[in-house]
């Protein structure tokens, strides 16, 4: 730590103070109402919550929350042992939604950050600060390894860095490199910039306090990404990587939690959407790729990219965006696809479907127009009803057809005929919409794509008929 940075830990801690004393007393009727709430949903449970974290110097310290899960949470992992493993390779927390010591109140407070309020007592007492790195318990220590000392150098904070940027899925050790990121910089300027972050991310996000909204980028690479927090790249076949700690700093991978990571060469980005679907926090979860982004004045630059306010706006009236509809013109979906690719996927796709679905098949696949590259941005209960429908029949699609003869690119099959399902969804449902403009970041050739175009229609498609 600098000399510069000595001097202002004194200084930080009269902040804590002051900014912990003036926030108990303004929010003291928010206190009282959340406390009736809490009797109210359990008259016989305990109001707050007190947790063991590592503080400062190593020194114990017991976090306060307004509890947010069953009475006896404490003990639930002794009667259930195999949650406790999921618990645990879901680096220490459940998947979004699943954690079954929960309870319906404690789901409203969380969503809403309510629960962390009492952490003001925590910083008055000198045990927290305003700003700081992650109160952890003492397993995860651990994935500090040698830094261990220096991250426990300074007091842990009610916001930080990580929470500041929008990254709340990421998961160790990027977690740990984000609160030594912090450690290393600590100073007056940067703690403000952070609080700055963090009310930006709370209440200019998707709904303001109530909605949470979190766009996953799918890229196979290393990739120049938006810095706004809406954002989160997402490092997709990561279970395949030789290097399992080879993500970029704010980076994750598809492969932790509930994944399907091991199938990304024949499902394409949407390992990244089934991650998104299982492990996901956000209310309100979009998909787009490395190189295409929404973007509402429709030009390039990550600068022009779909932002939080944007979003907002769009989902007051709107439960589904979708990117603008390509039209083939000449063609039908039906035809574009079995002179693009082998036709037997498709085919046996309409097959595996109710009768519903497959006169909704029927229908789009004779239009001339669809949605394409897996991109949307949805709220949690549309993609849960979405994705729920797909992936059942893309894992039924695999069981029907034999890939081994396909080439490299035909075999990233169900990631095309993912593609064709969304429509088919759409339709069977009869789901509104909204269409926003998109951008391919990278220069498109196409001259090269026409070229092939006719080349596909001459040889009569990938059958050769």
């Amino acid at each position: 730590m600098t000399e510069p940075q000595k001097r202002y830990i004194p200084f930080k801690r009269m902040i804590d103070i002051a900014g912990s004393l003036v926030g108990i007393v303004l929010l003291s009727w928010l206190f009282l109402i959340l406390i009736i709430l809490q009797k109210i949903n359990d008259l016989h449970g305990p109001i707050f919550y007190l947790h063991d974290r590592v503080g400062k110097n190593h020194k114990h310290f017991k976090l306060i929350k307004f509890r947010s899960m069953r009475a006896d949470a404490d003990t639930y992992f002794k009667r259930h042992p195999e949650d406790y493993q999921t618990f645990v390779k879901n680096d220490y927390k459940f998947p979004a939604g699943e954690d079954p010591r929960v309870t319906k109140f404690g789901r409203i407070l969380r969503r809403t950050s309510l629960d962390e309020l009492p952490q003001l007592f925590n910083i008055f007492a000198g045990q927290m600060s305003i700003v700081g790195p992650r109160p952890v318990t003492e397993p995860e220590l651990r994935y500090y390894g040698s830094n261990v000392d220096k991250f426990l150098s300074v007091l842990p904070g009610a916001m930080g860095l990580w929470q500041a940027t929008g990254r709340s899925d990421i998961k160790y050790p990027e977690r740990a490199e984000i609160d030594l990121e912090y450690v290393e910089h600590i100073g007056f300027w940067y703690d403000w910039y952070i609080v700055y972050l963090t009310m930006k991310a709370i209440f200019f996000s998707c709904g303001g306090i109530l909605m949470q909204a979190k766009i996953y980028v799918a890229s196979h690479k290393l990739y120049q990404m938006p810095s706004d927090p809406l954002y989160q790249p997402i490092w997709v076949g990561h279970s395949k990587s030789s290097n399992p700690f080879d993500l970029p700093a704010g980076w994750i991978g598809d492969d932790s939690g509930d994944n399907i990571s091991d199938k990304n060469s024949s499902f394409n980005e949407l390992t990244a959407l089934y991650w998104a679907w299982k492990n996901s926090e956000a209310d309100i979860i979009g998909l787009v790729h490395y190189r295409r982004y929404f973007s509402l004045n429709h030009k390039k630059g990550l600068n022009n990219v779909l932002n939080s306010k944007q979003l907002d706006d769009l989902f007051k009236n709107n439960q589904i965006v979708l990117p603008k509809k390509r039209n083939y013109y000449i063609q039908t979906n039906y035809s574009h696809y079995v002179h693009a690719h082998h036709s037997e996927a498709i085919n046996k796709a309409r097959e595996l479907m109710s009768p519903t679905y497959q006169t909704s098949y029927d229908k789009i696949m004779k239009r001339t127009d669809q949605h394409l590259f897996n991109m949307l941005i949805m709220t949690r209960q549309q993609l849960d009803e979405y994705a729920g429908w797909m992936f059942d029949i893309l894992f039924k699609l695999e069981k029907e057809i034999d890939t081994s003869t396909y080439d490299q690119y035909e075999k990233r099959v169900f990631g095309f005929v993912g593609e064709r399902l969304l429509d088919i969804f759409l339709d069977a449902n009869n789901k509104k919409y909204v269409e926003v403009p998109f951008v391919f970041e990278e220069k498109q050739n196409w001259f090269k794509k026409g070229g092939n175009f006719l080349i596909r229609m001459i040889a009569g498609g990938k059958d050769g008929k």
